[in-house]
């Protein structure tokens, strides 16, 4: 239990935002499928928390960050490589598609990044 929990808890030592997601995405898809399903329904969890915030701040409340939304885009691409058939996969894509522009199709691959093993 705690290898899958550690799987998709970020590394605060890593001080760059997109350094630190990426990081996570690659660990939350190479450990393995229940990794994958764990990360992907956080994901799920996180983009509702994101709409919703985006709806507030139509009425006058804090927009959420852009950064956020394009770090859940990656990470549906991710999770899409690693188990595109899963169901919450699919109801990640559906969440996230109103709100962005997702590629499709073939073209689409996920390439793991490797963390110099001096930021882990």
């Amino acid at each position: 239990m705690a290898a899958l929990v550690a799987a998709v808890t970020e590394q605060p030592s890593i001080r760059s935002y997109s350094a630190r997601k990426a990081a996570l995405r690659e660990r939350a898809i190479t450990s393995g499928e229940p990794a994958a399903i764990l990360f992907a329904a956080d994901k799920l969890a996180k983009v509702g928390e994101y709409r919703e915030q985006l709806a507030q701040s139509m009425r006058g409340g804090t927009p959420p960050r852009p950064r956020r939304l394009h770090h859940y885009t990656q990470s549906l691409l991710a999770l899409e490589a690693a188990i595109p058939d899963h169901p919450l996969v699919r109801t990640l894509r559906s969440q996230l598609a109103p709100l962005t522009s997702l590629p499709t199709g073939p073209e689409v691959v996920f390439v793991p990044m490797r963390v110099p093993a001096s930021v882990s």
